[in-house]
């Protein structure tokens, strides 16, 4: 499995420093980090023994490792539709002895569905942490486009998902460019090169207030994706 890249492009820091503000003195879990790309572009300001990173590829786990010695990285062999075919999907999550008291995960959930999402995040508030942010992908004609786009230029033709710009749908999981479930909360598993799911923002409140979660939605000023956040305060309501 390729390890994510490191570019300009892919710096997120300023988008998890917009969202939690100072971070020099709390323990921090990046969930899906790769190889410890937050804490490279931090350049000091995410202590390295403060954090850990969490990733489905022993590759990049390995690399950040080494790069950080200071850190924990931890292998996490789960499924995942689009990265980790050879995963196990009932993998329990890691046993983590450790308080966190923030919690990031970016482009994770874009590539998993619905019930994935919400296990994973039942498990973080377990951690008890002051806060929880991780991206997801709305059903905003904007981000609709962008990946009609991309399968378009990496397939030559794609299911036309603008369409779906509307409130008629809750949720759009589309598999590489040639097939699409809509309003599907569990998905089994399909090995595919692309996958990405798209939620809409008022159903997803809906959902997780079903489950006593209470979410904030944000856009931070330099992100083009939305965050579901939780406070500590909504977790204890």
């Amino acid at each position: 499995m390729a390890i994510h890249p490191r570019n300009s492009s892919t710096n997120r820091f300023p988008i998890f420093k917009e969202i939690f503000g100072d971070i020099k003195k709390y323990n921090i879990l990046d969930f899906g980090g790769s190889s410890g790309n937050l804490l490279y572009f931090s350049q000091g300001e995410i202590l390295e023994n403060s954090y850990t990173c969490i990733d489905i590829s022993k590759e990049a786990t390995d690399s950040g490792q080494s790069e950080f010695p200071k850190a924990r990285f931890d292998y996490y062999d789960r499924y995942n539709w689009m990265y980790n075919h050879n995963g196990n999907l009932d993998l329990k999550f890691p046993n983590i002895n450790k308080s966190y008291d923030f919690i990031w995960a970016y482009s994770v959930f874009s590539h998993t569905d619905l019930d994935e999402m919400l296990k994973t995040i039942k498990w973080m508030i377990s951690l008890n942490p002051k806060k929880i942010a991780v991206s997801f992908l709305d059903l905003e004609l904007a981000l609709l486009t962008y990946f009609y786009n991309k399968r378009i230029e990496s397939y030559g033709y794609s299911i036309d998902i603008r369409k779906f710009c509307n409130n008629d749908f809750n949720t759009v999981s589309l598999f590489d460019s040639n097939m699409l479930t809509v309003n599907k909360l569990k998905l089994e598993s399909y090995n595919c090169d692309h996958f990405v799911t798209f939620y809409n923002i008022d159903f997803l409140k809906e959902y997780f207030a079903e489950q006593d979660i209470y979410i904030n939605i944000i856009t931070p000023k330099n992100s083009t994706v939305p965050f579901l956040v939780i406070d500590r305060k909504d977790i204890n309501d």
